[in-house]
């Protein structure tokens, strides 16, 4: 494990995991509102048919609106994190290095998929997160307001 001054590189791929998990997460806070909103036009649409209408229609839709706010504040939530995480990856000079590290930890690609986007062998791909991360971690060593941002949020 590589240390560069106040900052290792696991410490680096820990950070940038979460990045990978919180894109996954914000994907299936989207479905699940995708899916709620189905529910609910399904319902009032059923009870339109049966004549039904009134407070079950706007019980049905005020719980979809609470439950899709609550969704939406917890998806900007996620995606402030991922800003972090994005700037952090910017400040890498090397663009294979910043793709690599956006294709894996932002967009969630396989290590596979990276080599075949990138036009690289699975092993080049590894060699070179290897290398990325150190130099994630040099840059967040020389600059601390960086990870301040990271763990002020945690």
């Amino acid at each position: 494990m590589a240390k560069t001054e106040g900052c290792t590189t696991e410490e680096i791929k820990q950070i940038l995991r979460e990045g990978r998990s919180l894109e996954k997460r914000i994907k299936m806070l989207e479905e699940s509102q995708s899916r709620a909103y189905a529910r609910v036009t399904s319902a009032t649409q059923q009870l339109s048919e049966t004549g039904v209408h009134g407070s079950a229609e706007q019980d049905a839709m005020a719980e979809y609106v609470a439950y899709s706010e609550q969704i939406v504040a917890e998806i900007a939530k996620l995606e402030r994190m991922q800003r972090i995480i994005l700037k952090m990856i910017s400040r890498v000079r090397r663009h294979d290095y910043q793709n690599l590290l956006h294709l894996y930890y932002i967009d969630c690609l396989t290590w596979e998929e990276v080599a075949v986007k990138m036009n690289y062998s699975w092993r080049w791909v590894m060699k070179l997160h290897g290398k990325a991360l150190v130099e994630v971690a040099r840059i967040a060593s020389r600059e601390p307001s960086i990870l301040k941002q990271y763990r002020k949020r945690t």
